[in-house]
């Protein structure tokens, strides 16, 4: 039980001291410079394939249960393509931006929403 919350520590900091002895370089680039050429390369391909497999994994977890809680009517196609863009947008502009962009949307869509409602209470008491 402990090996299994220690081994992905310890991972994380043998890819720190690489990251450190190799400050300028990709993980694929020192992981060719270390192992070699075609060896470096096949590990590169195993990790970039396991990053893939992941998030489509996750994204269908999404989209699923989407579907089966919040959204029954819309395609999972639809579901799936929003939460890649806005994962998309976030790793393109980082977070920030992202963080920005979604205050912006939810204080806008808040006052359109209020405004109306304000108005009314408003010519009602006046």
């Amino acid at each position: 039980m402990i090996s299994v919350a220690i081994a992905p520590l310890l991972i994380v900091l043998i890819y720190e001291a690489l990251r450190k002895c190799y400050p300028d370089l990709t993980l694929v680039e020192y992981s060719q410079k270390i192992l070699g050429k075609w060896l470096g390369m096949a590990i590169s391909l195993l990790f970039i394939s396991y990053f893939f497999i992941t998030t489509a994994t996750y994204l269908s977890e999404i989209g699923d249960f989407m579907i089966s809680h919040i959204m029954p009517d819309t395609p999972i196609q639809v579901i799936m393509i929003l939460f890649m863009s806005v994962v998309l947008m976030a790793a393109r502009l980082g977070l920030d931006q992202a963080s920005c962009s979604a205050s912006k949307a939810t204080t806008e869509g808040r006052t359109k929403i209020e405004s109306p409602s304000v108005n009314r209470i408003t010519n009602i008491n006046s």
